[in-house]
């Protein structure tokens, strides 16, 4: 079996065609939902899970870090990476 290689990992991020047009910090209630560790849209929390699973077979533990940011932090000259 031959070894993984770090980009052996890296996957193509895709947007969610859910949000399209979305600002962040503003979607509706109904787009979000509980998830370990915090309140993610609900397709980003379908991913985090799934990403939580796959580590965790590999023995690697993920722990949610903040990132939330204020509506007026929207439009500054922040770099969103």
């Amino acid at each position: 079996m031959k070894d993984k290689l770090a980009w052996d990992y890296i996957v193509p991020v895709v947007l969610c065609k859910h949000l399209k047009n979305a600002r962040p910090g503003l979607l509706a209630p109904t787009k979000i939902r509980k998830t370990i560790g915090g309140v993610l849209h609900h397709c980003a929390a379908d991913a985090w899970e799934a990403m939580v699973d796959a580590a965790g077979k590999e023995q690697i533990v993920l722990k949610p870090t903040s990132s939330r940011r204020h509506v007026s932090y929207i439009g500054s000259t922040a770099c969103w990476l």
